[in-house]
């Protein structure tokens, strides 16, 4: 048998031969291939955007789906001055009226506490659109008590590139908001070094199909929280993804499994969990138990309010695009103050009060 030239060599799998370098640029993208396949297996979930059921937890034994309750002097509930009608779901154009409902499943919402609780530091809200409603909720209830000095854009070049929004005291306390859907190391390792408070939530871009990439997203998510409690007077804190009301076939309201509708639906709760839609709360609970973090809960107060969504934005308005929106809800003090007393109530808890 001929003995391949020096600068060759011989593979068997392929009975030919290459040079060197061929050979190298082949072994690395082969190397490259399988360790891509390992880690973002394309072939991990199904095609389909059907849930999968699930039944590791069906409804949580803890929470109560029945803690609204009629409060006629919220039949005209106005709104903050930073939200036109449209945000504030006026009849004019929201198909659906809210109801005049009052929570009573959290204590009221104590803006001087949550001030004192906050002590001057600085607080960073981080995740997507549903966090910068959270964020502006929170700005504006706490007005009721202090005007920001500052609201808005940050100004200085470092926070601009960190925050799309930033309100700031005369106490020193600051609130920021950190755009981010998706993981992102690089911004949350900035913000972990600038802000002494993380409220975090990112869930609801991640569609079933990336499951598992959600899973191994969070648990990186959960590692780098862990080292940031350990640092002194840091809390980090997990804000559990809010549920949505689409009309689907199976009662479960996500939008990866709706149909046409033209207005926001209730969901059933048993639903919500046995159709699988509770999946970002199964991965944020098993996220948090490992790495000692907390959940700030979120089921119990969303999934009764499927009356209470932007829904169908006139396509004329600035703020909307005229599709059915049964994801983001309408800024009213009463929607949105109950997240907001168990945003407060879990870092007193994670100060040791």
């Amino acid at each position: 048998m001929q003995k391949p030239h020096e600068h060759q060599k011989s593979h068997g799998w392929f009975h030919h031969t290459c040079d060197r370098y061929t050979c190298l640029i082949g072994t690395l993208t082969t190397a490259y291939i399988f360790a891509f396949l390992h880690y973002y297996n394309p072939f991990d979930e199904p095609r389909s955007l059907r849930l999968v059921p699930t039944q590791q937890a069906p409804v949580p034994d803890h929470l109560n789906y029945s803690q609204w309750i009629e409060d006629p002097e919220l039949q005209h509930e106005t709104c903050c001055h930073y939200f036109d009608a449209l945000l504030c779901c006026t009849n004019e154009y929201n198909g659906t009226e809210p109801k005049a409902l009052r929570f009573v499943g959290a204590a009221p919402f104590d803006a001087a506490q949550f001030f004192a609780t906050l002590g001057g530091r600085h607080i960073a809200m981080i995740g997507d659109s549903i966090m910068r409603q959270t964020t502006s909720a929170l700005v504006c209830a706490l007005e009721k008590v202090k005007t920001p000095l500052t609201v808005g854009k940050p100004t200085s070049f470092k926070a601009s590139k960190l925050y799309d929004f930033a309100a700031t005291y005369e106490d020193g306390t600051k609130i920021s908001r950190a755009s981010m859907t998706r993981f992102d190391f690089k911004l949350l390792h900035s913000v972990m070094h600038d802000a002494d408070i993380l409220m975090l939530n990112i869930g609801a871009w991640y569609n079933p199909p990336q499951r598992q990439q959600y899973g191994r997203d969070m648990s990186a998510l959960g590692d780098a929280l862990r080292s940031f409690n350990r640092r002194p007077g840091k809390r980090g804190i997990l804000v559990d993804t809010v549920p949505q009301h689409f009309p689907t076939q199976r009662g479960s309201g996500a939008f990866s499994d709706r149909i046409d509708g033209k207005r926001c639906v209730p969901v059933d709760p048993g639903d919500y969990s046995h159709t699988g839609a509770d999946w970002h709360t199964q991965v944020v609970r098993r996220v948090s138990h490992e790495n000692g973090l907390q959940v700030v809960e979120v089921l119990d107060i969303f999934v009764p309010r499927w009356d209470a969504h932007l829904e169908s934005r006139p396509k004329t308005a600035t703020s909307g695009s005229g599709n059915l929106d049964c994801t983001h809800y309408c800024h009213r003090d009463s929607v949105w103050e109950p997240l907001l007393s168990r945003i407060g109530a879990s870092i007193r808890i994670a100060d040791g009060g």
